[in-house]
C-alpha cells in the first residue's frame, strides 16, 4: 500500500488515499471528521492533557473554536501540560475553513510527519474506538464528579438549614418590638450620666412610696413594705441579665412601737428608744439629780415610779438599766439640745425600765413641776421585739474584672414611723437607676450593688455583708472600693461629701479614701455646685467597710442637723431649718424630696461608676492595705454599728 499525501490535516486516511479505491456507487465522500473527532485524534496522538488545552483553547477563545489540528512549533513554544513529541501542538483548522467559506484562496497547507504508526488507514479505527472508550470514560468521570458535586452541595445546604434553624426558633420567639443584640460600648461618664432622667428616679421613689403606704405606711425592714422593695430590686436586676443577682439572708432582732405618755393631764408628744420593753405606768414622777449614769443617782422613792433623767455623759442603756436596778417602773429621758431625739438602747432584751424619749423644752417644763409639787404619769409603751429574717440584695456585673471590684450601697429599710423616701429611698433608687442605665455598656472592672437592710437598726445588713466577705481574705481584697449614699434628697440639702481625708472633721478614711473624695469634689465644680465635707464618723453603711481597711466615700445632704447662715448662702434654702425636717416621721415620701439635688446626686454617683468601672489606678493596691483605720475614734455602742441620727446616748 502506498502513503498517502497528508494535503489536509490529518483525519484519518486523507481523501486522496480514499481516492484510489474504488467508491461503491450511489455513494458520497465522507465528510471530514468534526470537533469531536479531532478530539478523539488528539486524544489518542498526545493523550488527554492535550484534548484539555484544546478544551481551555477553545472556552477562551470563541472566535476560533475548532482549535483542534496541528501546527508544527518549536520546541521552546510547547503548551501542552503534559511531555510530548518534539515538534507537535494542538494548531487551528477553524482559519482554513473560513477561509474557504469566503471564497479566498487558502495557503497551501504544512505537510505533516507524523508517526509512521498512525498513517495506515485502518490504524484509525483503532484509534476512535480507544477515542470513543476514552470518551465514554471522560463521560461517566464527568457524570460522577457532578453526581458528587450534588450530593455535596445538597449536604451542604441542609447542614446549613439545620445549623439555622436553632437562631431561626430564638428569633421567632423574640417579642414584637424588642431590639436586635448589639455591641455595648465601653462605659463613659457622659453617656452613663445621659442615661439617668429625673422621671426615671420619681417613678422609683413612688414605687417604694406604694409598698409603704400599702403596708402601714413603712417600709421597716421584715416588714410587708420592705419585702416588697427587696422583691422589687431584685426582680428589676434580674430581668435585666446584665447581673449575677443574689439575696443574701440574715436574721436579726426587729423591734418597733409606739408611747403616750400625759403629764398631769396634759399629752406630751414622746418617742420609744429601740429595744426598749413595753409597759404600762401610773405613778409620780421622780427627778434623778444627776445624769443617771451611776446607780447611787436614783433615790430610793424611784422604786415604783417613772423616773426623769437627762441625757448625757453615759449612753441610754445605762440609764435604762439604771433605773430597772432601782425598781422605777419606767423612764423619760428629756434632751439636753433643742430637738427630739431618735435613739437606741444597742441591745434587745436587755434589764431595762420601760424607756422613751421628749425634748428638752418638755423635760424642763416637767422638772420645773415636779419642784412644785407631785406630777402624775401616765406611760402607756406598746413595744414589739422579735426575730426576723430580712436580705440584702447583692447584683454584681457579669463582665469586668471580678479580681478588681467596685461596690456601691445604700440601705432599704425605713423606720416604723414613716416611708422612708428620703431615708434612704433616695439613695436606694439613685443607685437602681445607674444599674439600669450600667447595663446598657461594657466595664473593665466589675461592678457591685448592695442594697443592705436593717441600717435603721444598727447597720444590720452592711455589717453582716461584710462580716461574710472578711472570711475569706481573697475576697476581701478584691472589692477596691466602697461608695455609700445615704439620704441624697434632703428637702433643705447641703451637698456634703464624706470627708475622706481627714481635713474637716480629724477623723480620715483608709488609704484612699481621700482620692475618693477628690473625685466626688471634681464632679460638682465641674457642674459649677458648691459641695462641702460630711463627717465620716462611721454612722452609715460604709461603716464595716472602712473598719475593714476598704477606702470609702459617698454623699449625704443631711438630716436632723441645722442648716447654718453659711450654709444656707451656698446652697440656697432656709438656715435655721433641719436639713429634713420630715426625717425619721410620716412626712417622708416623695414630697419630701428635693429634685433639683436628687438628680444631682445620681448623675454624682453615674460618674464615679463610670469613673471606677474602667480604671483602679489613682488608688492604692489592695496589698497597701493597712487594716482598720487608725484613728477612728473607739464608737460607744455594744451594737454592730452606728446609723445616722439613731443615737446611743
Amino acid at each position: 500500500m502506498s502513503r498517502p499525501a497528508l494535503n489536509e490535516p490529518w483525519l484519518g486516511p486523507s481523501e486522496s488515499h480514499r481516492s484510489q479505491r474504488p467508491r461503491p456507487p450511489g455513494t458520497r465522500p465522507r465528510p471530514p471528521a468534526g470537533p469531536l473527532m479531532q478530539e478523539a485524534l488528539v486524544t489518542a496522538a498526545l493523550g488527554r492533557p492535550a484534548v484539555w488545552a484544546c478544551r481551555r483553547a477553545r472556552l477562551a477563545d470563541c472566535d476560533n473554536s475548532a482549535r483542534c489540528g496541528f501546527e508544527k512549533v518549536a520546541p521552546s513554544e510547547r503548551t501542552i501540560s503534559r511531555p510530548q513529541k518534539a515538534g507537535w501542538r494542538v494548531g487551528s483548522v477553524a482559519a482554513e475553513a473560513g477561509n474557504s467559506a469566503a471564497g479566498q484562496a487558502t495557503p497551501e497547507p504544512k505537510t505533516y510527519k507524523l508517526p509512521r504508526r498512525l498513517l495506515p488507514w485502518w490504524h484509525s479505527r483503532l484509534f476512535l474506538a480507544t477515542a470513543s472508550l476514552d470518551r465514554v470514560y471522560l463521560f461517566i468521570n464527568y457524570s460522577t464528579q457532578v453526581t458528587l458535586l450534588h450530593f455535596s452541595i445538597t449536604m451542604r445546604v441542609l447542614s446549613s438549614v439545620a445549623l439555622a434553624l436553632p437562631a431561626l426558633s430564638a428569633a421567632a420567639t423574640i417579642p414584637r418590638g424588642a431590639s436586635k443584640p448589639k455591641c455595648k460600648p465601653l462605659v463613659s461618664s457622659e453617656q452613663l450620666q445621659g442615661l439617668v432622667k429625673l422621671d426615671g428616679l420619681v417613678a422609683s421613689a413612688q414605687k417604694l412610696q406604694d409598698f409603704a403606704d400599702a403596708n402601714g405606711h413603712n417600709r421597716a425592714f421584715g416588714s410587708p413594705g420592705h419585702n416588697a422593695t427587696v422583691d422589687y430590686l431584685y426582680n428589676t436586676l434580674s430581668a435585666l441579665d446584665y447581673y449575677d443577682v443574689t439575696k443574701q439572708a440574715f436574721t436579726d432582732i426587729f423591734s418597733a412601737g409606739s408611747a403616750k405618755l400625759t403629764v398631769a393631764g396634759s399629752d406630751v408628744d414622746a418617742h420609744i428608744l429601740t429595744y426598749t420593753p413595753g409597759g404600762t405606768a401610773t405613778s409620780t414622777v421622780v427627778a434623778v439629780s444627776n445624769l443617771g449614769c451611776n446607780a447611787a443617782d436614783f433615790p430610793a422613792e424611784a422604786a415604783g415610779k417613772v423616773v426623769l433623767i437627762s441625757r448625757g455623759s453615759c449612753t441610754f442603756a445605762i440609764k435604762a438599766t439604771n433605773a430597772k436596778t432601782a425598781g422605777a417602773v419606767g423612764a423619760i429621758i428629756y434632751n439636753n439640745a433643742p430637738g427630739t431625739i431618735s435613739g437606741t438602747l444597742g441591745e434587745p432584751f436587755g434589764a431595762y425600765a420601760p424607756v422613751v424619749s421628749i425634748t428638752q423644752a418638755e423635760g424642763e417644763a416637767i422638772l420645773a413641776k415636779v419642784a412644785a409639787g407631785p406630777v402624775e404619769v401616765v406611760l402607756d409603751v406598746d413595744a414589739v421585739v422579735e426575730e426576723r429574717v430580712t436580705f440584702n440584695v447583692v447584683a454584681e456585673t457579669k463582665q469586668g474584672d471580678h479580681d478588681n471590684v467596685l461596690v456601691l450601697g445604700g440601705h432599704t429599710d425605713s423606720v416604723s414611723d414613716g416611708p422612708g423616701i428620703n431615708d434612704d429611698g433616695s439613695g436606694t433608687v439613685g443607685i437602681l437607676n445607674v444599674a439600669v442605665a450600667l447595663s446598657q455598656f461594657k466595664v473593665k472592672n466589675a461592678v457591685r450593688f448592695g442594697f443592705w437592710s436593717g441600717e435603721e437598726f444598727g447597720l444590720l445588713g452592711s455589717n453582716f455583708y461584710v462580716e461574710q466577705l472578711s472570711s475569706n481574705a481573697a475576697e476581701l481584697a478584691k472589692v477596691r472600693a466602697y461608695l455609700n449614699f445615704d439620704m441624697i434628697a434632703s428637702p433643705n440639702p447641703i451637698y456634703g461629701i464624706y470627708d475622706g481625708d481627714g481635713s474637716g472633721f480629724g477623723t480620715a478614711g483608709p488609704a484612699g479614701s481621700d482620692i475618693i473624695e477628690k473625685d466626688f469634689e471634681d464632679f460638682y465644680a465641674a457642674k459649677g455646685s458648691a459641695h462641702v465635707p460630711s463627717a465620716f464618723d462611721g454612722r452609715s453603711d460604709y461603716s464595716a467597710f472602712i473598719d475593714a481597711g476598704i477606702p470609702a466615700g459617698g454623699l449625704f445632704t443631711g438630716a436632723e442637723g441645722i442648716k447654718t447662715v453659711e450654709e444656707a448662702a451656698l446652697f440656697g434654702g432656709e438656715a435655721g431649718q433641719p436639713y429634713d425636717v420630715n426625717y425619721h416621721g410620716p412626712g417622708d415620701d416623695v414630697n419630701n424630696l428635693n429634685l433639683d439635688a436628687f438628680l444631682l446626686n445620681s448623675k454624682s454617683i453615674a460618674n464615679s461608676v463610670a469613673k471606677y468601672a474602667l480604671s483602679f489606678d489613682s488608688l492604692p493596691p489592695a496589698a497597701a492595705r493597712n487594716g482598720k483605720r487608725a484613728d477612728v475614734a473607739p464608737r460607744s455602742a455594744k451594737r454592730k454599728g452606728r446609723p445616722h441620727g439613731l443615737d446611743f446616748e
